[in-house]
């Protein structure tokens, strides 16, 4: 009687731990069987979205949805990958944090989407471009009172773009127009322009030869060269 007892007690524990290691290797997301699949302690309860400014929620929860494999294995850089994929590379960083309680896991997406400083004509329409040369489609044109800007090569500003807005922002010059020449980049301020050299040689004391003109409210300052040539309308 004794011994068939230890043999029931043996068998329970053996099944204790073989459900435990099941359990164990869902959660680590190696696999989670189809029996263990549907347990409320295996679904997602509950999806929360913060930092969303144009971005609308759904598209953030389908985008989670799509992610292959287990939820415990979700990453920033899959969300990432796959919402720059449905917007067309306006996410800029993804922050994920996710809490696993017996009534299921609950995900919290923040979100860092890309500013536009600029819009960038792009034959019979725009595109917008950040702080850090990153293009992507224009959602709202009205949108703030961004600078447009015209390029021989969308590569060539992408490349270099980062060192020209940092000069403008640093000298204050409010700027509405930028000419992306092969021989020269064009500022328009107001009712001045200001030449500097190629967006790709921009010298790195370009932004104190801004400076020196910070002050010009009219004509056509060439500061290609060592001194700046006003010439004056």
């Amino acid at each position: 009687m004794e011994k068939g007892k230890n043999i029931r007690g043996r068998r329970l524990f053996s099944a204790f731990l073989f459900c435990a290691w099941l359990t164990f290797m869902a959660l680590a997301g190696f696999f989670i069987p189809s029996f263990l699949s549907d347990l409320p302690l295996l679904q997602i309860r509950e999806i929360t979205v913060e930092g969303n400014r144009t971005i609308d929620m759904d598209t953030v929860r389908s985008a989670i949805y799509s992610v292959e494999g287990s939820v415990f294995k979700l990453s920033e850089d899959q969300i990432l990958s796959v919402l720059n994929e449905r917007t067309g590379g306006r996410v800029k960083r993804v922050f994920v944090t996710k809490n696993v309680s017996i009534r299921g896991i609950s995900i919290r997406i923040r979100i860092q989407e890309r500013v536009p400083v600029a819009k960038v004509r792009s034959g019979s329409t725009y595109i917008f471009i950040d702080e850090e040369g990153k293009t992507f489609p224009a959602y709202d044109l009205r949108s703030g009172n961004l600078p447009e800007v015209v390029t021989h090569d969308l590569k060539v500003l992408e490349e270099n773009f980062p060192k020209l807005y940092r000069s403008v922002k640093g000298s204050g010059i409010r700027v509405s127009l930028i000419k992306v020449l092969k021989d020269r980049t064009i500022l328009v301020s107001g009712r001045r322009q200001i030449i500097l050299p190629p967006i790709d040689l921009l010298p790195d004391n370009v932004v104190d030869r801004l400076r020196m003109v910070y002050n010009f409210r009219e004509g056509k300052i060439d500061l290609r060269f060592d001194r700046f040539i006003l010439v004056r309308n």
